[in-house]
């Protein structure tokens, strides 16, 4: 008799114990199907500026989509300055190419005009690099759950911008 008492009870610890879990798996599909998991996504600023918004919070947005940028006017002016010093350093190069083929100057001269051209167009597209990360653009398709300060607002590099939440 002990024995079949303690299967008894055995089983119905198992069966509580299933029961346990079958209404716990039962109420995590039905909380699951109800609002699925969110992934936030942080993006931050790639440099030092003040930041404006081209979304607010609770705007859907886009893969691919600029969300925000941070201004980038003195860089554009940088740019524009570099590209005309790069412009002359290209015509210089060419001048002294010219000259060198008439023998009118020394190929180290030719050289150096030419590795100058190619050292202001590097410059110049540094800029372009540093205005294209001055945009910030959303990584996937999403909401914006939260902007992390004001329009206009100075902004330091690797601080948060804005939060996007999406739903897997």
């Amino acid at each position: 008799m002990n024995k079949i008492f303690y299967y008894t009870l055995q089983t119905l610890a198992i069966v509580a114990l299933f029961g346990a879990i079958i209404l716990a798996y039962k109420t995590y599909q039905y909380v699951g199907s109800l609002t699925p998991p969110a992934n936030e996504i942080n993006l931050s600023a790639a440099r030092d500026g003040l930041v404006h918004y081209k979304v607010k919070e609770g705007d859907k947005v886009h893969k691919n989509e600029v969300v925000a940028y941070l201004d980038y006017s003195d860089l554009a002016k940088l740019k524009k300055q570099q590209y005309y010093t790069y412009l002359q350093a290209e015509r210089a190069a060419e001048r002294a190419k010219f000259l060198v083929e008439r023998k009118a100057m020394s190929k180290q001269d030719y050289e150096a005009a030419y590795f100058q051209a190619k050292q202001d167009y590097a410059n110049m597209m540094s800029i372009k690099e540093q205005i294209d990360q001055s945009k910030l653009i959303s990584p996937v398709n999403g909401t914006v759950s939260s902007l992390a300060g004001a329009e206009g607002q100075g902004i330091a590099s690797g601080d948060p911008i804005l939060t996007i939440t999406t739903q897997s």
